[in-house]
C-alpha cells in the first residue's frame, strides 16, 4: 500500500505545489484588491460564486474570472496525472497488486495455496504430480503442500 501511495506523490507533488504559490498568489491578490482577510480571499479562491458583483471593483470580477480558470486548469492536470499514474503499466500493476491485497484482506475461512499455476482448480488424477499431493488443512493454522512421499512444508497466510 505505501508503494502506492508513493508512486502518486511522485506523480502529483508538481502539481501540488504549483497549486499552492497558485493559491498564496490568489489570496495575496484578493487582499489587496479588496482588503479581505486571508480567511475570505481563500474562500474567494475555492468558491467564487460567493463573490457579491454589485460591491467589488471590475478588477475582481476579472481576476476572479482567472482564479476559476486557473483553479479549472489545475483540477484537469491533477486528474490527468491520477489517470496516467492508474493506467500506465505500473500504475495498472500498483492497482492490481493493491485490489488483491484488499480481497486477501476481506477473506476468511479460506487458505493461500502458494506455487500452483493461477487460475487452474485442483482436480485429482491431473498430469502434474505436484497438483496431486496438495492438502489443505482444515485447522486454519497451516497450508500444507505434501510430496508424493507425504513430506510436508508450507505455512498459512501470504506467498
Amino acid at each position: 500500500m505505501f508503494r502506492i501511495l508513493l508512486v502518486f506523490v511522485r506523480r502529483l507533488w508538481l502539481p501540488l505545489v504549483v497549486f499552492a504559490l497558485f493559491s498564496l498568489m490568489c489570496v495575496l491578490v484578493y487582499r489587496r484588491l479588496e482588503g479581505l482577510i486571508w480567511q475570505d480571499a481563500l474562500f474567494w479562491m475555492i468558491q467564487p460564486h460567493a463573490i457579491d458583483a454589485k460591491r467589488v471593483h471590475n478588477s475582481t470580477k476579472l481576476f476572479s474570472i482567472f482564479v476559476y480558470c486557473g483553479v479549472f486548469g489545475f483540477q484537469i492536470w491533477v486528474a490527468e496525472r491520477v489517470a496516467v499514474t492508474i493506467f500506465n503499466r505500473q500504475g495498472v500493476e500498483a492497482w492490481r497488486t493493491m485490489v488483491n491485497d484488499v480481497s486477501i484482506e476481506k477473506l476468511r475461512d479460506h487458505f493461500i495455496i502458494c506455487g500452483l499455476r493461477a487460475g487452474w482448480p485442483y482436480r485429482g488424477g491431473s498430469a502434474n504430480p505436484i497438483e496431486d499431493s496438495v492438502r489443505a488443512d482444515r485447522d486454519q493454522r497451516r497450508i500444507v503442500q505434501g510430496t508424493a512421499e507425504g513430506q510436508s512444508a508450507g505455512h498459512p497466510g501470504r506467498c
